[in-house]
């Protein structure tokens, strides 16, 4: 509990200058600069995968800014660019597309149609548990970034392999420490791919047990989903 309200009281301390903007004419406006600032980019760079949103990437990780992400999107898109860039560089590390894949079911919580069947309080751990992951992993994921060691099979799989746990048993795990039963509940239907949630849970990757339990979530995250989102590389 006082690991999230630190990181709520971390997120409003920080001012409204760098991060996403919708237009330059809007930033201009609000910073009285005339060029976006390293940390910076516009929808459309993001959208688009520009070259100014590239170097925002290479800026904000080098330097440790887990906090110019603000939604679900954006941090979904950074883990896309991190993966590739990885990739480039020989890594054999997966769990960047994992959290890539994963923010990109996330985002479903707000569209049409699971919105409409999904309680505020869904929404708002979905929130919560994007930004903890995102902000507890940057430090990590900076120094594989500026490491010269390649990372490569069984040194690759290791690292998923802590990354996974610290995520399962510290960063989501807090998250679920204030979740209530009810929440727990519906959240453990969305990941079986309950119903509506079929269209969105693909049949090898539908947790099948007991979604509180960092133990069980944990080895579905390294048996199953790594193996699922491995494939998909290739």
């Amino acid at each position: 509990m006082k690991n999230l309200l630190f990181l709520f009281v971390l997120l409003m301390a920080i001012p409204s200058y760098g991060r996403e903007w919708n237009s330059l004419r809007s930033y201009q406006k609000e910073t009285n600069k005339p060029n976006l600032s390293p940390s910076d980019w516009l929808a459309s760079d993001r959208r688009q995968n520009t070259l100014t949103w590239q170097k925002a990437n290479h800026y904000n990780l080098l330097n440790n800014k887990p906090e110019e992400y603000t939604t679900i999107k954006q941090r979904r898109d950074f883990y896309l660019w991190l993966h590739d860039e990885l990739e480039s560089k020989g890594h054999e590390v997966v769990w960047p597309y994992m959290a890539y894949f994963i923010s990109h079911k996330l985002r479903l919580v707000k569209n049409i149609p699971y919105r409409w069947f999904i309680s505020k309080d869904i929404k708002r751990y979905t929130d919560m548990g994007s930004e903890e992951v995102f902000i507890s992993a940057f430090t990590s994921l900076h120094k594989l970034y500026k490491s010269e060691d390649i990372l490569e099979e069984n040194e690759a799989y290791n690292w998923d392999k802590a990354m996974l746990h610290n995520e399962q048993f510290i960063w989501v795990e807090r998250v679920y420490e204030v979740m209530d039963d009810k929440s727990v509940k519906q959240i453990g239907r969305m990941a079986s791919g309950h119903l509506l949630y079929s269209f969105a849970v693909p049949n090898p990757i539908r947790f099948q047990g007991d979604i509180s339990n960092p133990q069980e979530r944990y080895t579905f995250a390294l048996n199953t989903l790594r193996t699922y989102c491995k494939k998909q590389l290739h």
